[in-house]
Parts: structure tokens; C-alpha cells; sequence
């Protein structure tokens, strides 16, 4: 697949977005409750949106997802209860000052929560950087040798 830097931006923007309004929906459609740690992932799409938008650093990038990676792992551990909660998901952030635990599955899409397609999409986006960052090292090595061409 060969993407100019404009739709490899693009595409990042693209699927940040998608991820957003797909949380936003089953928030406000499906009333749905959100915790701290879907606050902190939604968060990491938004600056994952100005990044590309602004920046364009591939570094900041990859730093960025693997965060979200990382804090999607969490969630995802928490909401099997194979890890118990930590102080995150006790601080309220909501007026009611009744904070949502992290480890309640209200919503399942094919018998997966939320924070396991945000991990698994986290991970995709994550190894597509990289193997973008790498064909384009390749591709600047690979220049024509003009002893071969003569």
C-alpha cells in the first residue's frame, strides 16, 4: 500500500475521528456510562488529531499510541477483572461526584467491551506507523547505484 504523507494523515485523522464519534454515539444514544479511563482514551484521540494535524512528527505519533495502547490494556484487564482498580477510576469527573468504576462492561459489541476494540485498533494503528516509518527508510536507502546504471 502506498500512501502519500497527506493520506497517511489523513487516514490517521480519519479513523481518530471514527473512533470518537463511535464513542460519543453509544455515550449519548445508548446511554451509556463513561469512566475515567474512556475519558483518557477519547483524550488521546483528540491530541492524535492535532498531532496530524499540526505536528506531524512520526515519533509523537508512535508515543501517543503506545500510551493509548497501554491505558486500553488497563481498561481492557480491569473490565476482566484480572487486575482490581487503582485511584484513576475513584477520582469522580463527573458534577454528580460519583465516580464510574473502570471495571463495568455495560456495553459489548460480539462479546468484546469497548476498551478491547480501542486496544485492538490502538495496536493496528501502532504497527502501521511503524511499518510506514520503515518503507520510507527503505525507500530513501534504495537509491540507484550510477555504477550499475553506466
Amino acid at each position: 500500500m502506498n500512501l502519500s504523507k497527506n493520506g497517511f494523515v489523513s487516514l490517521l485523522q480519519f479513523i481518530a475521528g471514527s473512533m470518537l464519534l463511535s464513542a460519543f454515539a453509544v455515550e449519548f444514544l445508548f446511554h451509556v456510562s463513561v469512566c475515567n479511563l474512556c475519558i483518557l482514551q477519547r483524550s488521546l484521540w483528540v491530541l492524535l488529531i492535532i498531532i496530524t494535524t499540526f505536528l506531524k512528527n512520526k515519533g509523537v505519533i508512535l508515543l501517543i499510541l503506545l500510551v493509548a495502547i497501554l491505558v486500553s490494556a488497563y481498561h481492557v484487564l480491569l473490565q476482566y477483572n484480572i487486575i482490581s482498580e487503582s485511584q484513576v477510576c475513584a477520582i469522580s469527573l463527573d458534577i454528580s461526584n460519583e465516580a464510574i468504576p473502570c471495571n463495568i462492561r455495560d456495553f459489548e459489541i460480539f462479546y468484546l467491551p469497548l476498551p478491547a476494540y480501542n486496544f485492538i485498533i490502538n495496536i493496528l494503528l501502532f504497527i502501521f506507523v511503524v511499518k510506514k516509518m520503515n518503507t520510507r527508510k527503505e525507500n530513501k536507502n534504495e537509491q540507484p547505484n550510477t555504477e550499475e546504471n553506466l
